[in-house]
């Protein structure tokens, strides 16, 4: 019998038989278990600290015998779940040295979606799949059978990279946390990049926007690694599934946008060490803007100043050469303006900028 029937025959994911199936497909044993409140997610997975006296929740199950059941969305009762394992009184250890990332599956009846979420001064919830129909049909669907079991797989093949995360945080010496500090539990992970064959480090400082949606940062590159005093040590750091990448090297050689140290993978393998850079991306959709998984953006970073009298000549002229390019800035808004300390303009935010 099939996963998708055998799941479809189960009455609800607090079925130790649906729980033994899902065990079996993904290689974890899922459990019952009760948090200090009394509430509980239909499934859990933990994995046992002994170094920190803690058992660490990174996969959650919310699954229920039809989508609404109980008057919640279970994508939002995951979340909520994922909360209450991570709040408990001894998951301070944990939770004070990472961002305690989980995955989850949430769904119900014939339907079922894969979650990933990280906590940091809040939990951030993303739907890495939408909701998948997995019932048996009255026609062959093999391409989306296929598709499900691909998901399944990945998510088999994730999980213990997981549990290795947490045994590395385990053993890593990191920051103590205080609270007003920047500390690694609310920044994103990478921090290094490749620039002139050189692995450079650096660490983050804050948020450049105060917004839940902010995905650039304000960093500095450790001091130990960067010696030259004509190289300025605060960076930007940004995030990014679509860049104008040409146009930013084109407005850098003019210097109308802060220099580009870096565009490529988020994740920079320490192995690179003084071998050659990341080759620059390839147009991926046309109108030569770049649209693919997300990028890590690494440029120098510059301190607004005051508007010059000449602003609006000076942006017209950067417009026009723009144009007689081919290219087009595509989001000319005041916030993506600013002006360095010689009054030159300096555009930035080329997100939308292309051909």
């Amino acid at each position: 019998m099939s996963f998708a029937s055998q799941l479809k025959t189960s009455e609800t994911a607090s079925n130790p038989e649906w729980r033994q199936l899902l065990s079996k497909l993904l290689k974890i044993g899922i459990h019952e278990d009760q948090n200090a409140d009394g509430t509980h997610p239909d499934g859990i997975s933990t994995f046992d600290m002994t170094t920190l006296g803690e058992n660490v929740p990174f996969f959650i199950l919310e699954y229920k015998r039809i989508l609404g059941e109980g008057g919640c969305d279970p994508s939002v009762l995951a979340g909520c779940s994922m909360r209450r394992a991570w709040i408990q009184v001894d998951m301070t250890i944990m939770r004070d040295r990472c961002c305690c990332p989980t995955l989850m599956i949430a769904g119900g009846g014939p339907w079922i979606c894969v979650l990933g979420a990280v906590f940091t001064d809040k939990v951030i919830v993303q739907r890495l799949t939408e909701m998948m129909w997995i019932g048996l049909s009255s026609t062959s669907e093999d391409t989306r059978i296929h598709r499900f079991a691909r998901v399944m797989m990945a998510l088999r093949q994730n999980l213990p990279k997981l549990r290795d995360y947490y045994g590395k945080i385990s053993a890593t010496n990191i920051l103590t946390f205080k609270e007003g500090f920047p500390h690694p539990r609310f920044y994103p992970y990478p921090t290094s990049f490749v620039e002139h064959g050189k692995l450079t480090h650096f660490d983050y400082l804050k948020m450049l926007e105060n917004d839940p949606t902010c995905v650039t940062y304000l960093a500095k590159i450790r001091r130990e690694e960067d010696k030259s005093s004509d190289i300025n040590k605060l960076i930007v750091a940004k995030f990014v599934d679509r860049y104008g990448y040409d146009v930013h090297q084109f407005l850098a050689t003019k210097y109308h946008s802060p220099q580009l140290r870096y565009y490529g993978p988020r994740e920079v393998d320490d192995s690179l060490g003084n071998n050659t850079s990341p080759a620059p991306p390839t147009t991926a959709s046309p109108g030569n803007l770049l649209n693919s998984p997300m990028n890590m953006v690494i440029m120098d970073y510059v301190k607004p100043h005051r508007r010059p009298a000449d602003a609006h000549a000076q942006l017209e002229e950067i417009l026009t050469d723009l144009h007689i390019e081919g290219y087009v800035f595509g989001d000319l808004r005041e916030p993506n303006i600013l002006f360095d300390k010689d009054g030159k303009v300096q555009l930035i935010d080329l997100n939308w900028a292309g051909r």
